[in-house]
């Protein structure tokens, strides 16, 4: 066995659809352009962001990252979220793994990763990796069919049974305007940035990652709409197959927040949307939630991060990773 770290090129396209075809059903998973995008490349170099293992010129495992700034206590880090990390099953336990984590590790002053499988976990776990607390999702659904089939239950007749929480914010729309509107990329990113506490790390909304993450490319990612009102309270999302996505969001006050959620009913049309999804950056899970009919998932979103800079790793003790789907390849 002669194992071969490389990255992502061209001429290695059908090689590497061989191996994810065997993981991913996604079409757009094996398009050079969709790749080049996602991992924030330039067509036809190298693209540094999809690191490849081969042996004797089959790929045995892969490891993506895509680059990005930290913010941690006042200062701005180049960073990159790691994810995806796989190996063929016949090659796992034989070294792969580490391989590819002392390819890409060394990049960056610090990595980040996501909620990982269990097996990439542990691979993480042995890399240097540590971690910290991140954020909780959340559901809103329509109905109780919708409630069901979060746990793949699917019972058609529960649709005639709704959660009477979810036209709360319709209605209140219908006698009161909503104070929502549009915000540029600039003011967005000014809102957010004023919005972190200081116990969090966060991605550092530059120009360069928003023209990315916030606008959208054809035909493979719709973008993000961006809107914001008076007070301060902000909200970036997007619609995608009955689910309404709320990327990010900050709200000043309860009212700010049904408002929101009113704003996105009349925005998208209300029949279109059957669950609201978003995060919630707060260590509890408040009561209220559950008896208004918002569902919190029971485990939290775990942030891996690896740095052998001794400063940051004293830096990002007793820190919080502000998480949501802005980050890692989150709905990309």
């Amino acid at each position: 066995m002669a194992i071969e770290i490389t990255t992502y090129s061209p001429d290695l396209t059908e090689k590497y659809n061989e191996f994810v075809s065997k993981f991913w059903k996604r079409e757009r998973s094996k398009s050079p352009e969709y790749l080049y995008w996602k991992f924030r490349g330039h067509y036809p170099n190298k693209l540094l962001g999809q690191v490849m293992a081969l042996d004797n010129g089959v790929v045995i495992g892969i490891s993506g990252n895509i680059h990005f700034e930290v913010f941690i206590d006042g200062k701005v880090y180049p960073s990159q979220w790691t994810f995806n990390h796989m190996v063929d099953l016949a090659y796992r336990g034989k070294g792969v793994a580490p391989l590819m984590h002392e390819e890409v590790i060394p990049r960056k002053p610090i990595s980040f990763g996501s909620a990982p499988s269990p097996s990439a976990s542990i691979s993480m776990a042995r890399a240097g990796y540590k971690t910290m607390e991140g954020s909780w999702k959340v559901a809103f659904p329509k109905n109780f069919y919708e409630i069901f089939k979060l746990k793949q239950i699917k019972l058609p007749f529960l649709k005639w049974i709704p959660n009477p929480f979810f036209y709360v914010p319709k209605l209140l729309s219908i006698f009161i305007t909503s104070r929502f509107h549009a915000a540029t990329e600039a003011e967005y990113a000014d809102l957010y940035h004023a919005s972190k506490k200081p116990n969090e790390v966060y991605n550092l909304l530059t120009p360069d990652f928003m023209a990315w993450r916030f606008r959208p490319f054809d035909p493979f990612y719709t973008g993000l709409n961006t809107y914001k009102n008076e007070k301060g309270s902000y909200y970036a999302g997007f619609f995608n197959k009955g689910i309404y996505y709320i990327a990010d969001f900050h709200v000043k006050s309860a009212y700010d927040f049904i408002d929101m959620l009113g704003h996105i009913y009349n925005q998208q049309g209300l029949s279109r949307i059957d669950m609201v999804r978003f995060v919630m950056n707060v260590s509890k899970r408040p009561t209220w939630m559950f008896l208004l009919g918002f569902l919190p998932f029971a485990t939290n979103t775990t942030i891996f991060y690896a740095t052998k800079d001794p400063v940051l790793l004293e830096a990002l003790k007793n820190k919080r990773f502000y998480y949501s789907y802005l980050d890692s390849d989150e709905n990309i």
